[in-house]
């Protein structure tokens, strides 16, 4: 039985949702912060000649919540397996988040699938058992899998953790589970996720993200701060880089202020996914309303855009890329597609504790010049 295909007009649609999406996590890896410089004690790694800095090893973080059957990381996996590129020196750990029944599938389709169970180790994914597992016999196991990492030093480099997003508690059990550093820069990433949870609840996804793994930890006193270098390895040891990218459905007004939206809400309510964020008090309209949420929860150096301008902005990076899109997938319906772009959103911010420049500026050069506008 054969699935029939989407018109172009969805097509079209998952295209510049995929080509943005790609493009931010590319440009991430891609990037260079002073903390990969300094490395993650703070000192410039040296040559055996101990005057010539060495290639190091960029560490790179992404979390995916509502991750779903998304594939991003196996194709990060395959850039970063191929040499000469700016990619290939990236040590990249990826987890992803999502309800612990839908881990559990993915997770048996990984292992079932010959070209996938490869790349995450001979022995596919394996369960990581907590220690109530262990005591508890008649428990259910945790949803938690980790890959079997034989070319990353012995360091699981994939993860796929069970939670429930509605509450963030179990957000920060399942990121206990898995290696990563809160100190290395990490970039979280979600799709069509928030826009399903209330605005309490969405709200509190991006608080958390923008506080997990900071701790108060007290000043040494006796840090000498007269000494600039020295003054700096410490603070950068103190310091967090993070950023968050969402792509999601978008109302841009209450009822009545805006008929498509309106309608939008209808239809999707009807296939029981209601846009939760749309609805009841704190309710988030449009780009301001997108902003605003982010910033009140924790982010700085907020930016947003529309889906239509972020496509224009794709075509004008690969007017080729475009123009194959356009011939594969022609559109009659071009004002209805434009309709529909403008109503889908991508939001990020930045979050850094420490000095507000350097590799602040830097992380948000790199999510806008891929997004914006020219």
């Amino acid at each position: 039985k054969t699935t029939p295909k989407p018109p172009p007009l969805i097509n079209r649609g998952y295209h510049s949702r995929v080509a943005t999406v790609r493009a931010v996590l590319d440009a991430f890896l891609d990037a260079t912060f002073e903390f990969d410089a300094a490395g993650d004690d703070g000192v410039m790694p040296r040559g055996d000649d101990g005057d010539h800095q060495t290639p190091i090893k960029k560490s790179r973080q992404i979390v995916s919540l509502g991750a779903g059957f998304d594939t991003n990381y196996f194709r990060l996996n395959e850039t970063m397996m191929t040499k000469d590129t700016k990619q290939s020196q990236v040590q990249l750990k990826y987890v992803e988040l999502d309800f612990p029944s839908l881990i559990e599938t993915k997770a048996k389709v990984i292992n079932a699938t010959g070209v996938l169970k490869e790349i995450v180790g001979t022995e596919g994914l394996k369960r990581i058992l907590s220690a109530s597992s262990y005591s508890a016999p008649r428990r259910e196991p945790d949803s938690c899998f980790f890959s079997n990492d034989e070319n990353g030093e012995g360091k699981s480099h994939y993860f796929l953790a069970g939670c429930d997003l509605r509450d963030v508690r179990s957000l920060t059990a399942a990121l206990e589970k898995t290696n990563l550093d809160p100190k290395a820069p990490t970039l979280f990433l979600s799709e069509c996720c928030l826009a399903y949870l209330s605005p309490q609840d969405a709200g509190g996804v991006l608080q958390w993200a923008s506080r997990w793994g900071r701790i108060n930890e007290s000043k040494d006193q006796s840090i000498d701060t007269t000494n600039d270098k020295s003054h700096n390895r410490n603070n950068r040891n103190n310091e967090y880089l993070r950023t968050y990218f969402a792509y999601d459905p978008v109302v841009l007004g209450p009822a009545r202020s805006d008929k498509f939206g309106e309608q939008m809400l209808l239809n999707l309510t009807a296939r029981g996914c209601p846009l939760l964020r749309c609805e009841g008090e704190g309710a988030v309209f449009g780009l301001d309303g997108l902003t605003k949420q982010f910033e009140q929860s924790g982010w700085r150096r907020v930016g947003s855009i529309d889906m239509l301008a972020a496509t224009d902005r794709l075509g004008e990076d690969d007017e080729p890329e475009m123009r194959r899109v356009m011939r594969l997938e022609p559109l009659d319906e071009v004002e209805e597609y434009r309709l529909i772009q403008k109503h889908y959103a991508i939001v990020w911010g930045v979050c850094r504790d420490g000095d507000e420049g350097g590799d602040a500026d830097t992380l948000e050069k790199v999510i806008s010049r891929r997004t914006r506008q020219a």
